[in-house]
């Protein structure tokens, strides 16, 4: 398994997971002291998957797509586990 921290800000979606060509099972963990907003590469705070401070969730990425995560406001990190 392969554990990454990710530097979120309000103003810029981040990638999280890159493309592969293979499922993924993700794990993410909020860990930035506000809410964290996941979706594709144009996620914003109103049309992203909504991840409280300190909720967690898995996640099954398909082959070959991506996702990106953005702060609600602010900045702060989020952990991803996935296979390596």
């Amino acid at each position: 398994m392969i554990s990454e921290n990710f530097s979120l800000n309000d103003t810029t979606p981040v990638k999280i997971i890159s493309k592969v060509d293979m499922y993924q099972q993700v794990y993410i963990h909020n860990d930035t002291g506000g809410a964290v907003y996941v979706g594709g590469s144009n996620v914003t705070s109103t049309s992203g998957y909504h991840l409280a401070n300190h909720e967690h969730v898995a996640m099954e990425i398909p082959q070959q797509n991506e996702l990106f995560g953005i702060k609600g406001s602010g900045t702060g990190d989020i952990v991803i586990v996935r296979p390596d």
